[in-house]
């Protein structure tokens, strides 16, 4: 059996419909196969809620970045202050700006998760370029 469609039909087919089934395929997949994430740990709740401490900048590192990024991803060392102080990682997206007021060995304001296993560091107004 034979379908015969017209040639823009089968064009409007072909770059428009398969692309979006595709598409849709491939994201519910991809949901399909990742972990859940607890809202309680996005940096954005941390930030909101989370407990008020500091700490300071150990190192950080800033895989594949762009000069389109203006808002790259960023993993901090951060050593946190407290009774005992302790090192975790925060990964979070930092405004460009901000990375090249940061040094090592300086006190940032951060934020911590109830566990304070997680936190997010947050950053001033004066720190960022506009």
């Amino acid at each position: 059996m034979v379908l015969a469609v017209s040639q823009s039909v089968a064009l409007l087919l072909l770059f428009v419909v398969l692309p979006l089934v595709l598409a849709y395929v491939i994201a519910r997949l991809v949901q399909w196969r990742s972990e859940p994430f607890p809202a309680e740990l996005r940096t954005s709740t941390i930030l909101r809620d989370g407990d008020s401490a500091e700490g300071e900048l150990i190192d950080w590192r800033s895989p594949a970045q762009s000069f389109l990024d203006r808002h790259p991803m960023v993993t901090f060392r951060v050593a946190v202050a407290g009774r005992e102080q302790y090192e975790i990682r925060i990964t979070q997206s930092v405004p460009r700006g901000v990375l090249r007021h940061l040094e090592r060995g300086m006190t940032v304001p951060i934020r911590l998760s109830a566990d304070r296993t997680h936190g997010a560091i947050v950053f001033h107004e004066k720190l960022t370029d506009g």
